[in-house]
């Protein structure tokens, strides 16, 4: 059987856990169609990755499955780390500013499940037990070979291919994208299991961190719990023996310094981790994504979130090249900002790591004097919360997004700290308490952005000006008709001096002036927010006819078929 219409098929996606299934639904969700192949005849059964961040929480959130989350996992508010069964220092997320201020928990066949579901829902579904072999590409599309379950191999033809195939994958191998990296000398064990003891409370992760030592323990949903901890080996080489319940009842007994009783272990295993990353996410038409360009330690959960986001980066950029509006620059834009993103992670979950399996007394002593004063400092505790929770990942001067002014035009447009607002990069702030004009019932920011396309934000600013509502509608529709539907437009006022009567498109009333501050707006300010919720441009009004050049080096023109005159 085969397919040789050009462009039948948007996107193949390799792959479907986590990031392959985000990645297919994203796509439908944009436009493009996809299929999603697997070589494994059924979903996974095992827990896996079972951490879920605030950043990952937050697009859930717009993709209306965040409820769907929070129901089958478990929130964790803090993560205490202990020496010698003594709480030395605590993380707490409860201040992160995000809606999500913790870490859920939630095992990764249900994350499976729950995003499977999303696809099916919109005529998408898994074709399991079809292994991709190789392909070859051309400037038209992309020839992809896929045995099927009865030997069959099935020739289809494509404009863009996505490995999602994890740390093996066959679509980096054949792409010829290099992976490399290093592996860590020790063993660690894994356990899903039902603990007998009052040590641990649900709400909470517990690290405990000794001399060639380490444990961490996580609530997982039904009265479970993920231990996972360092396990002393002589010959590194050798094959890992099994793990068991009475090798991690011994390891509970170190460091809480009393009898835990583990029992109904639904899984055990030992394993190993290294860090590794691609020397590139796409070569022509053939793109990389989730373990298939990184791997690392499961260190603070990032692996599977980082995977996630990768995905949510690259899919509406796809979607609006298939879609025929987007510049070949904007498929650039992927490997521009993601890499740096998977660095970061690679150096950060690595240095975390090391810390966590200490090999000198030196080194303990050093972490104990961190333990408890460093993470007790503002800056710090704030740094390492934003980090763990993703929420701080930005991709400030680089990709698709315009440079910030210079440092005195930046403080004059966006106040006397300018470096605590939202810049371009920066994902989009939340404001989360609007009220909708004429009507005014209360409404997020994130409400207003459930749309397929970028949103043009302009904001009346908080000095008194004479900008009128009709010059910000002209200056809409002067946008819309070159970039058509593409752009949808939100009004933010201070001051009734806007009026609802005026506007074609929503017009809010930000009401403690949250909006105003968190973009640094002192001035009459236009935004536009890209498809994944992060901010591509900033600029002051006067300023404002800087925004189509730029839009123009990532989108082409198209036709509108919407009208910006008020109703």
């Amino acid at each position: 059987m085969a397919d040789e219409r050009p462009g039948s098929i948007d996107v193949l996606v390799v792959g479907a856990g986590p990031v392959g299934l985000t990645l297919a639904a994203e796509l439908q969700r944009y436009g493009a169609t996809c299929r999603i192949v697997d070589r494994a005849p059924q979903p996974t059964d095992k827990s896996k990755a079972v951490i879920v961040h605030a950043r990952m929480l937050e697009h859930f959130d717009h993709l209306e499955l965040e409820q769907t989350f929070l129901a089958r996992g478990t929130m964790v508010h803090s993560v205490s780390f202990f020496v010698q069964s003594k709480r030395v220092a605590q993380l707490d997320f409860v201040g992160t500013d995000t809606r999500y201020p913790f870490v859920l928990c939630i095992p990764q066949d249900v994350t499976e499940n729950i995003l499977g579901t999303r696809l099916a829902d919109v005529g998408v579904h898994v074709e399991r037990s079809v292994e991709f072999l190789d392909f070859d590409q051309d400037d038209g599309g992309v020839t992809s070979r896929l045995r099927h379950p009865d030997g069959s191999i099935e020739e289809v033809r494509t404009r863009y291919l996505v490995g999602c195939d994890g740390s093996r994958s066959t679509v980096r191998d054949k792409a010829g994208i290099t992976f490399e990296g290093l592996a860590y000398e020790e063993e660690w064990i894994l356990a899903d299991v039902q603990l007998e003891t009052d040590f641990f409370v649900r709400d909470e992760a517990s690290l405990f961190v000794e001399l060639r030592h380490f444990l961490a323990v996580f609530p997982l949903p039904g009265d479970r719990w993920r231990l996972i901890a360092v396990r002393k080996v002589a010959d590194p080489t050798e094959a890992a023996a099994p793990a068991t319940v009475e090798e991690f009842e011994t390891v509970l007994l170190k460091h809480t310094r009393r009898a835990v009783r583990v029992f109904d272990p639904i899984w055990i295993t030992p394993f190993r981790i290294g860090h590794k990353q691609a020397d590139r996410l796409r070569v022509g038409r053939v793109f990389i994504a989730g373990d298939a360009a990184h791997i690392h330690s499961q260190v603070g959960g990032q692996g599977m979130n980082t995977g996630l986001q990768d995905a949510i980066n690259l899919g509406w950029k796809l979607a609006l090249s298939v879609r025929g509006q987007a510049e070949p620059r904007l498929l650039d834009t992927y490997e521009e900002e993601r890499l740096p993103v998977i660095r970061s992670v690679l150096w950060g979950t690595d240095l975390a790591t090391r810390a966590f399996t200490l090999r000198r007394k030196v080194d303990q002593q050093t972490l104990n004097t961190l333990g408890r004063f460093a993470i007790g400092l503002l800056p710090v505790h704030d740094y390492l919360t934003r980090s763990i929770s993703q929420v701080g990942i930005n991709y400030r001067a680089r990709g698709y997004t315009s440079p910030a002014p210079a440092d005195g035009a930046r403080q004059r447009q966006w106040g006397r700290r300018p470096r605590l607002v939202a810049q371009p990069g920066d994902h989009a702030p939340r404001a989360p308490h609007l009220k909708l004009l004429p009507d005014s019932p209360t409404i997020r920011l994130y409400d207003l952005l459930r749309h397929n396309g970028h949103t043009v934000v302009f904001l009346q600013g908080k000095r008194q000006t004479d900008l009128a509502g009709d010059a910000v509608v002209d200056f809409a529709r002067e946008l819309r008709d070159v970039f058509g539907d593409e752009l949808h437009f939100i009004g933010v006022r201070l001051r009734d001096t806007w009026k609802a009567s005026t506007f074609g498109f929503p017009l809010v009333h930000d009401v403690a002036a949250e909006m105003h501050k968190a973009y640094g707006a002192t001035t009459p300010t236009v935004i536009v927010i890209r498809p994944d919720c992060y901010i591509a441009f900033r600029s002051a009004w006067q300023d404002r006819n800087t925004l189509a050049p730029f839009l123009s080096a990532y989108l082409l023109s198209t036709e509108s078929t919407a009208s910006l005159e008020p109703t």
